[in-house]
């Protein structure tokens, strides 16, 4: 549980830095930032997802330090090959250069610091990785507001960021040097390379082509209204991803980590058991959070976003809301179903799906004269759709609910949705968005507990009798 307070206390720090940075920079410079570090993010999937995700797959206590030591040397050579990457961006990347030179280094630093949180989480070592969390976050609250304000440029703020993963990164790789844990592989690097591919390269292929998916969107914004109306956008997508993301990465830190002791100790169909009660978990919080973001967001506007970014804001929201509740179901509740049993490329085959739905519908839009913010919401809904649909497919029985999830979910939801359109009407005040937001949760929370939705009441029983 402490992995995941760590986790969550983080994301909301980061959370609140964007919307500060945003205020302070304005649309256009945020935008210029937004996507340098969208294509940052990108770049660290690509190179180094599948170091994190093989270390929070197969290392644990038991293995000792070999794996750890064998990741780390793939992860030196690669990053040898990033800076030389990021020397030839500063040398050529003409206008805006210095932005560009520090996209590789931030990815490199980000994909550190994410390593070594992977393996804190592997060894459920909760008090490591929340340290870990404290201290990135801790650098990033002083340094981005400050240089946000004093230099009011993407290069500074991106930089400023650079700096604190640099920072907490190497405060970690001292830590992890005094207690001995990068000792040398003692096996053969290249077979035991080949084997991790096999799980993560599938994977990482996935996530590179929803985050292509993503990035494009955000491109296509700047290519169509300009960078001020790509900060606009950027800010609200953000919104969204972080949001679900978030809660859903909270949930997988508390509840994959089990399936994946229950498939070490206890077999396979063991794994498949608790990740099918784990999707249901899942699937019982991000809903509700999707139709109350809805009812809310005209509300939240204008305590979170600078005048600037009013307007387009909750309308982009609304527009991204139902396809990326849709990937965050993807990713948290489906994906574990083949993960657990190293079965990962029909994930590559389901992101394509949707990346291939999402350009025809890109092509259809303009017969259909539609403007920008459906397009959105139509390209990333239909794509989300079609990957999940493909997903089932492979899954099978096991990624439906059980027998009346359903019906008790819709319940639970129609309890929420009445008290917050009860309180709407009331004003548009703080007092009114609280009350909205802690109504319409515990009338969820009393329904779900009622009719005991994801099997909350049994849990609750069961931890009370232990």
């Amino acid at each position: 549980m402490l992995m995941s307070a760590a986790f969550l206390a983080s994301a909301l720090i980061q959370f609140a830095l964007g919307l500060v940075v945003a205020w302070v920079l304005g649309a256009a410079e945020f935008g210029a930032y937004a996507l340098a570090l969208a294509a940052a993010v990108l770049v660290q999937t690509i190179v180094f997802e599948w170091i994190r995700l093989s270390a929070t797959r197969f290392h644990h206590g038991e293995d000792g330090n070999r794996l750890a030591g064998l990741l780390m040397r793939y992860f030196t050579r690669i990053t040898a090959g990033l800076l030389v990457v990021a020397l030839l961006l500063l040398v050529f990347g003409e206008v805006r250069r210095w932005l560009l030179c520090v996209i590789p280094l931030v990815a490199v630093a980000a994909g550190f610091v994410d390593f070594r949180a992977a393996l804190l989480r592997a060894e459920f070592n909760q008090r490591g990785y929340a340290l870990l969390m404290l201290l990135r976050n801790l650098l990033a609250i002083i340094l981005l507001p400050l240089a946000a304000w004093h230099f009011g440029s993407a290069e500074a703020v991106l930089a400023a960021f650079l700096l604190a993963l640099v920072v907490s990164a190497a405060a970690i790789e001292f830590a992890f040097r005094r207690r001995g844990s990068l000792a040398s592989p003692d096996a053969q690097p290249m077979a035991d390379l080949r084997a991790l591919l096999r799980y993560s390269g599938p994977i990482v292929a996935t996530n590179c082509v929803y985050l292509a998916l993503f990035f494009a969107l955000r491109s296509a914004v700047a290519l169509t209204g300009g960078m001020a109306a790509a900060g606009q956008f950027s800010l609200a997508f953000d919104f969204v991803t972080k949001l679900f993301t978030t809660i859903g990465t909270a949930i997988d830190l508390a509840l994959f980590q089990l399936a994946v002791r229950a498939a070490r100790d206890e077999g396979d169909g063991a794994g498949k058991a608790r990740v099918a009660v784990n999707a249901e978990i899942v699937a019982a919080i991000l809903l509700p959070m999707a139709v109350g973001l809805f009812l809310v967001v005209s509300l939240l506007e204008e305590f979170l976003v600078a005048p600037a970014f009013r307007g387009p804001f909750s309308t982009f929201v609304m527009a991204a809301v139902p396809g990326i509740a849709l990937y965050a179901l993807i990713q948290y509740a489906l994906h574990p179903f083949l993960q657990i049993v190293h079965r990962t490329m029909p994930l590559v085959h389901a992101a394509m799906a949707g990346f291939v739905v999402a350009g025809l519908l890109a092509l259809a839009m303009p017969i259909f004269g539609l403007a920008l913010v459906p397009a959105i919401f139509w390209g990333l809904a239909g794509a989300m759709l079609a990957a999940m649909l493909v997903l089932i497919r492979h899954i099978g029985r096991a990624a439906l609910p059980s027998p009346g999830f359903a019906g008790r979910l819709m319940l639970a939801l129609a309890g929420m949705i009445g008290v917050v359109l009860v309180i709407r009407p009331l004003g548009q005040g703080p007092g009114v968005l609280t009350a909205a937001i802690t109504g319409g949760a515990a009338t969820f929370a009393a329904v779900a507990l009622l009719v005991d939705l994801a099997g909350l009441r049994t849990w609750l029983r069961a931890r009370k009798a232990a």
